[in-house]
């Protein structure tokens, strides 16, 4: 499959800040039957999810942020459907320390035919702290369906120019949405250049995954 994603931002002097993003996701060529039992086409599933998000900082340290965003998913050439949703977090930071609180995926469902299927809609907590160029950060996400994930990281900071990362995602085996996997990573920054990259691994599905991302700060 494929992956990819794009995103920006823009901060005020005033305390309010704007961002877009966008993610596609595509899974490797999937070949079906038709009536009959005749061939089709192979063909690939796909999903595309943008985003707009605003945020204010309340007062030094504390901010609140809403995201609405648009989600297009297609299982077939000739099944797909489109929802809106919305997220909502409220962010924390103090010296090393950075804490998340929000709700995501609030929204409509995608509608597939007779079939109607909820956005993964949860309540996230997130917590970190940064001390001599080392963070720890870890975050629990609680599916309203019933499900949970749950994520650690650590990454190395080596003059603010090289990062060594490492983390490990699980997600329960019944209800969540996705799959458990660890990640190495490394990245890379320098005149407002950042280049990251990891790679999956201790994970049947995803294992063996290598991905990419490219950024620009000014």
């Amino acid at each position: 499959g494929n992956a990819a994603s794009l995103g920006t931002y823009y901060k005020t002097k005033s305390g309010f800040a704007f961002g877009l993003g966008a993610n596609y996701m595509a899974s490797a060529p999937i070949s079906g039957a038709g009536e009959g039992g005749a061939p089709l086409e192979s063909f690939k599933s796909s999903d595309i999810n943008a985003h707009l998000g605003l945020s204010y900082r309340i007062v030094k340290g504390l901010s609140l942020g809403v995201s609405a965003k648009f989600v297009h998913s297609a299982l077939t050439p000739s099944l797909s459907s489109i929802a809106f949703g919305a997220d909502v977090n409220l962010a924390y930071r103090n010296k090393g320390l950075s804490a998340a609180l929000g709700v995501a995926n609030l929204g409509s469902k995608l509608k597939y035919g007779e079939s109607e299927v909820s956005l993964p809609a949860m309540a996230r907590l997130g917590l970190a702290y940064s001390v001599f160029g080392l963070q720890v950060s870890a975050e629990v996400d609680q599916l309203f369906s019933g499900g949970t994930m749950a994520g650690a990281g650590l990454e190395y900071n080596l003059l603010d120019i090289l990062f060594f990362r490492a983390g490990y995602h699980f997600s329960s085996p019944t209800k969540a949405a996705g799959a458990s996997f660890a990640s190495v990573g490394l990245g890379a920054r320098f005149a407002g250049i950042e280049l990251n990259v990891s790679y999956l691994l201790a994970s049947e599905s995803m294992a063996g995954m290598l991905a990419f991302g490219l950024g620009y700060s000014f």
